[in-house]
């Protein structure tokens, strides 16, 4: 029956009302010390952060090599140039929207769009239906939907800092929930891609299923006492990429995305889920003006969370960077990469 739901009714609204509730703690923001005074009204606040965000999702202002970025910028526009218009999508079922249904956590805030999940965990079977559709066309056409792009930011002060600077926050973006389910869709067929071409080098433990970063200090450790253990001496670099995240070349990333032959659709859908980001800073039911991302990953978005293939492609080219830095001279050299950072030992010898 068309109004019938996937799953039992009555058992769903009893989960519901059993689940815990959401915290509705309240943080007062003092008056915020921004460059050109100090602010007291909500406006005021929500635009001062909204400037410290717009200023460190840019790209960043060290010089690099012209030629290199023009070689960059010349193969993305020739991909796109003879990009075939009707490259093949693979399509999503109703069954794989349901069962990303079930996963989203029903205590997640709203987002833009005022569609709180636990509104999306009751669709009817008919809805979800409707909701596939629109997905499937979204994928054929390659498109990333504009409203699915705009964050409200929220601001949540950092432990032992002083409140009165902008600085002293951290950033939590609320995106549209139906826009984070498509970007589950697409989060998984980024997996498979990378997963059945063997993209990420072994070295590599960050972002990795099954990996993690304590598993690479474990193994840091074990290779220093190997060392010790015969007599070698053990010598280590450690290397960081500041703000590697907040300031990721967008159209470094695509380039990656064509290196590794990713499926057009995909590239094309991925290079306009970058492209004109845009926030709100909200600070007691008051929107800053709206600020742009000119450079980064999405905070907030499903694609690019710390545990997701997305933010692995980013750490990428760093790592690939750093493995070619510190080559394997000697059998017992030894390279291991945590995100954006890289060890290496190697024997006196």
């Amino acid at each position: 029956m068309e109004g019938n739901n996937y799953g039992h009714q009555s058992r769903r609204q009893h989960h519901l009302r059993n689940e815990p509730k959401l915290s509705k703690k309240f943080i007062p923001t003092p008056p915020i010390l921004n460059t050109d005074g100090i602010k007291y009204t909500p406006l005021g606040k929500a635009n001062a952060f909204k400037h410290i965000l717009e200023n460190s999702f840019q790209e960043n202002p060290e010089p690099y090599c012209n030629l290199h970025i023009n070689e960059v910028n010349h193969s993305i526009n020739s991909y796109f140039n003879n990009l075939a218009t009707s490259s093949t999508s693979d399509l999503i079922s109703s069954q794989e929207v349901i069962n990303l249904i079930k996963k989203i956590n029903p205590r997640k805030t709203k987002g833009p769009d005022g569609v709180p999940n636990k509104a999306i965990r009751m669709l009817t079977l008919n809805a979800v239906t409707h909701l596939t559709k629109f997905f499937n066309k979204c994928l054929i056409l390659q498109h990333f939907p504009d409203a699915w792009k705009i964050a409200h930011v929220v601001m949540f002060p950092k432990p032992s800092q002083n409140r009165k600077f902008p600085g002293s926050y951290r950033p939590i973006s609320m995106l549209s929930n139906i826009g984070k389910l498509y970007e589950r869709i697409l989060l998984k067929r980024l997996n498979d891609h990378c997963y059945s071409n063997n993209i990420i080098p072994d070295e590599q433990f960050g972002f990795r299923n099954k990996h993690c970063c304590t598993h690479q200090l474990l193994r840091v450790t074990n290779k220093v006492f190997e060392g010790f253990n015969i007599k070698h001496y053990t010598g280590s670099v450690f290397l960081d990429v500041s703000k590697a995240f907040d300031r990721m070349w967008h159209n470094g990333l695509i380039v990656k995305l064509i290196k590794y032959q990713f499926p057009d659709y995909l590239i094309k859908i991925i290079q306009r889920f970058l492209s004109n980001r845009k926030f709100q800073v909200k600070i007691n039911q008051v929107l800053s003006s709206v600020g742009n991302f000119q450079a980064g990953t999405p905070q907030g978005s499903s694609l690019t969370k710390p545990s997701t293939i997305f933010s692995t492609l980013t750490a990428l080219a760093t790592t690939k960077f750093l493995t070619a830095s510190l080559p394997m001279t000697q059998p017992s050299s030894h390279r291991v990469a945590i995100s954006d950072s890289l060890f290496k030992r190697s024997n006196p010898n």
